[in-house]
């Protein structure tokens, strides 16, 4: 996973948190790791319990729980010969910071497109600033999996 100083602020600073970002969000595109993740909001469940839930093998759960694990998305935890898996609630959290920040334009931008024809012409190099600036600023980095 990504680490970042909380304080990356500018842009390019802003970029590894970005690429983390985008692991998350192609971890929870695939339809099953979607249903996992729906079911994994509802509490902690056995690894053995979400594969009967959505009807797929052990060898494909164990798979699409790596691919959220690294993501950072998903925690495991072993007691005995059982293990169980959980969202890592903090990241979860900074997802949903940095897709506000994504589908929610800086208020100066808004006014801007909102009196322009064209927002690409005049308002890209604020926007990219803008965005990644406010999702910087507002995230704390991806931490490693518990």
């Amino acid at each position: 996973m990504l680490l970042v100083p909380a304080n990356a602020t500018t842009p390019d600073a802003a970029a590894p948190r970005a690429a983390a970002f985008d692991v998350a969000l192609r971890a929870i595109a695939e339809p099953t790791r979607t249903a996992i993740v729906a079911l994994l909001a509802h509490g902690e469940h056995c690894v053995c319990d979400v594969g009967s839930a959505l009807r797929i093998s052990p060898a494909l759960v164990s798979h699409h729980l790596r691919v959220l694990r690294r993501a950072g998305l998903v925690r495991e935890r072993r007691a005995g010969r059982w293990v169980y898996c959980s969202l890592d609630l903090d990241n979860v959290r900074h997802v949903r910071i940095l897709l506000d920040a994504l589908l929610d334009p800086p208020e100066g931008l808004a006014r801007r497109v909102a009196g322009s024809a064209c927002a690409c012409t005049d308002a890209a190099g604020e926007w990219d600033a803008g965005v990644l600036g406010a999702a910087a600023a507002a995230a704390a980095p991806f931490g490693p999996s518990r």
